[in-house]
């Protein structure tokens, strides 16, 4: 199974929330069954400024989540399917639900309700441990 990580889902792993628990051991479990996890580079780049933002990680940490994660590059073609999107998404989260449909994800991973909603419209299964 492809499942693509957003960042909402990524910063539960990490930051003491009612769902972290759930979503970490989800995560391992995916991991321990031989899913491949994936996100956009986008997720880099959110994680890092988050953790900077926030002081809830230092960027090892964040680089070591992001290590059992598949980063995919975003391409132009990611952003323009984005930007034409007929979801009423932020961009990171428009840019996310591109890149999961490009890589043809069998899960997407949010807590994000808009996302969640725009996914499902397009077709994806999606999943907010809880």
């Amino acid at each position: 199974m492809l499942v693509y990580l957003d960042t909402a889902a990524a910063l539960k792993i990490l930051i003491d929330e009612p769902e972290t628990r759930a979503m970490r051991e989800t995560f391992h479990g995916w991991q321990l069954e031989g899913h491949d996890i994936v996100a956009s580079y986008l997720l880099h780049t959110e994680m890092h400024c988050a953790a900077r933002r926030r002081g809830f990680a230092e960027a090892q940490t964040i680089d070591q989540l992001l290590s059992a994660v598949g980063l995919i590059d975003i391409e132009r073609s990611h952003l323009l399917v984005a930007s034409r999107g007929e979801h009423s998404l932020r961009s990171a989260d428009a840019i996310h639900l591109a890149a999961a449909l490009a890589v043809d994800a069998d899960l997407l991973v949010t807590y994000d309700h808009e996302l969640t909603s725009a996914a499902e419209r397009e077709g994806l299964r999606t999943a907010s441990p809880a």
